[in-house]
């Protein structure tokens, strides 16, 4: 539990807390509000712990909050809490704050809390972890440092690259050009191709369709001709047996020679 402290000049508000329960420990703290007088003083806070010969002195050193010690809390006993300020040829000390412990019957085979250290192992504590943290610091700006440099580089060599490519792209104007106007030539005679193809394969379709009209005209004409001669065999032999008919009705002052290919007369005198 958080409990809020407020210092105005000497008087703290409230003025009395409880802070939990005898054998508890790590879950009370205090954050302390400035009000006036108690700005830029490092600030103490002083425990009167009942039974105990010297009080317990914590320096606030994370952010004006500070965890109730486990020896506050060890015994139900009322005690007395008093934050001070510290700067150079100053001290603040503010009016007693009243704490109380409630009383609990007891836990048995607990964990018991680490001790107190004392307000100057707190402070040579606090100043090493100031040294570390101030080291830590400076190797993280020393890194930032580096990468701003490397990222300053970075952005030298890109835009150097970028003028590089514009001063390329700018040569390669007149080529690009051309290599267009090549491309579309081309795609035309690509297209001209596709319709000469399609133009040839029209034509040997018509060439394949009349050819075979003219064969079906061959057929035709070679059957009118074998009917000619049909027709001219049998005319001669229509001419023969008429000859042969007619031979018979001749004078016999007429003599006559018969052929295979038709009649020859003689006249005898």
């Amino acid at each position: 539990m958080v409990h809020t402290l407020r210092l105005d000049n000497y008087s703290p508000t409230p003025r009395k807390l409880v802070l939990g329960t005898n054998s508890s420990f790590g879950t009370e703290s205090i954050k302390i509000e400035r009000g006036a007088g108690w700005y830029g003083l490092n600030l103490t806070a002083t425990w009167h712990i009942p039974g105990r010969e010297e009080p317990l002195r914590v320096a606030l050193l994370d952010g004006d909050a500070m965890d109730v010690p486990p020896e506050v809390t060890k015994e139900a006993k009322d005690g007395v809490l008093v934050l001070a300020g510290l700067a150079s040829g100053v001290q603040r000390a503010s009016c007693n704050v009243e704490y109380l412990i409630l009383e609990q019957a007891g836990v048995y085979g607990g964990a018991d809390a680490e001790p107190t250290p004392e307000l100057a192992a707190q402070v040579l504590e606090a100043a090493l972890q100031a040294k570390a943290d101030a080291k830590a610091a400076a190797e993280d700006a020393a890194a930032a440092k580096a990468n701003a440099d490397k990222a300053q580089a970075d952005a030298k060599k890109a835009q150097q690259a970028a003028e590089n490519a514009a001063a390329d792209a700018a040569k390669a104007g007149p080529y690009a050009e051309a290599a267009r106007a090549a491309q579309e030539a081309a795609e035309s005679a690509r297209d001209e191709a596709i319709a000469a193809q399609q133009a040839a394969e029209n034509a040997a379709a018509a060439a394949a369709a009349s050819k075979s009209a003219a064969d079906t005209l061959a057929a035709e004409a070679a059957r009118a001709a074998q009917a000619a001669e049909n027709s001219k065999t049998a005319a001669n032999k229509a001419a023969y047996f008429a000859g042969e008919n007619a031979t018979e009705h001749l004078p016999t002052a007429q003599k006559y020679t018969r052929c295979s290919a038709g009649l020859i007369i003689q006249t005898m005198s």
